[in-house]
């Protein structure tokens, strides 16, 4: 109500200041267009600026009792806007999130070559024989990563690809052991900087099996029979391989 009443006074004071300044003058109306003998009326400015003041006073007066009176149900109008108002930001959010994953996964610029889909995902599959650390960086320099299988289901779909590819190749993947001081490691899926905990743990029997003495903190997608998790020295050249990266 004090925001409304400023307004008002301020609206007021600027009326008064135009008004005043002509209100001793008079002004001559036409009342008859006649060339010969043109007929006026005579208006006095200061009578018509007290009749506008005492209007404005009024319907001043009756604006700021009637936002008195209804300032609750002003207050519950507010309420509801901000209400319809966070409504429509969620909305847009969501509509925004689910429109970018469908454009991700419909557009072709999202996987070009030498990328290719597989699965939902869009992988390089790189036979280059390289360390775990020259695959982590031939990953990373192009902005992708090396592959994180975060669900079984991704997994899978890796291996059967592989299987019918056929190269007999083992393959670096985005698994890191980020401290080999506990038992087992603590294996993490590494992207874009982040490291992500593992929700399922398929490596081979007895592996994983890197010591705090023996370091192997990189992880291989290992081609024999089947496709399982092994933990490997990531600079060891007795264990290069190839390697699946992942954008």
């Amino acid at each position: 109500m004090s925001t409304v009443f400023i307004v008002c006074v301020l609206y007021m004071l600027t009326v008064f200041r135009v008004c005043k300044a002509d209100e001793n003058s008079n002004i001559q109306i036409p009342l008859m267009d006649n060339v010969k003998a043109p007929l006026f009326a005579d208006l006095n400015l200061s009578t018509v600026t007290q009749q506008l003041k005492r209007v404005i006073q009024q319907e001043v007066k009756r604006s700021v009792q009637d936002r008195s009176n209804d300032s609750g149900n002003c207050d519950r109008k507010i309420d509801a806007l901000e209400k319809t108002l966070q409504d429509l930001v969620v909305n847009y959010t969501n509509t925004l999130n689910q429109l970018t994953k469908t454009v991700e996964t419909i557009s072709p610029a999202s996987c070009q070559e030498p990328y290719q889909r597989i699965g939902s995902g869009c992988y390089f599959i790189s036979d280059n024989k390289v360390s775990g650390n020259a695959a982590f960086a031939s990953c990373t320099e192009p902005g992708a990563y090396l592959a994180n299988f975060e669900t079984i289901e991704e997994a899978m779909v890796m291996i059967l690809f592989l299987q019918k590819k056929k190269t007999g190749n083992s393959y670096y993947v985005g698994g890191r052991n980020i401290n080999r001081y506990l038992p087992n490691g603590d294996w993490r899926w590494i992207k874009h900087g982040k490291a992500t905990p593992m929700t399922y743990f398929a490596f081979e029997e007895g592996q994983p099996s890197g010591t705090a003495k023996d370091e192997q903190d990189c992880m291989f997608f290992y081609a024999t029979n089947r496709y399982q998790f092994y933990d490997i020295h990531c600079d060891n050249k007795r264990y290069y391989g190839g390697y699946i990266c992942e954008k």
